[in-house]
């Protein structure tokens, strides 16, 4: 099977992790890509956020979200452990950039880095 692959070959593999593992397994070099259906797999919702790219509408806001972005001129006011800044920082909580998250409901790479 290591003939399969070519040297300097590397993998893409958009699928179940343990495709990846078995390429690895092989000898060659695979990077695992976490993909999921847009929408959670909902045709129709798909179908409606597939009508949103290059709308018009869409993109002026993107627009000018992004120069609000530019122009923003950040400024430190303090530093302070996060426990006393942050109202509810207790014992080991963690924060990340998303909303609340039980470990549980973490996806793989998410979990990892935790």
């Amino acid at each position: 099977m290591s003939t399969l692959f070519t040297p300097g070959q590397t993998i893409l593999n958009v699928g179940l992790r343990s495709f990846a593992d078995a390429i690895a397994l092989a000898g060659a070099p695979v990077v695992q890509v976490e993909w999921q259906p847009p929408a959670d797999g909902d045709r129709a919702r798909g179908m409606q956020l597939a009508s949103l790219v290059n709308d018009p509408r869409v993109e002026e806001a993107n627009r000018r979200a992004y120069a609000a972005y530019l122009a923003a001129q950040p400024v430190l006011v303090g530093i302070a452990p996060a426990a006393s800044a942050l109202p509810g920082m207790a014992g080991r909580m963690l924060l990340h950039a998303g909303p609340p998250i039980a470990f549980e409901k973490m996806c793989g790479p998410m979990q990892g880095a935790i």
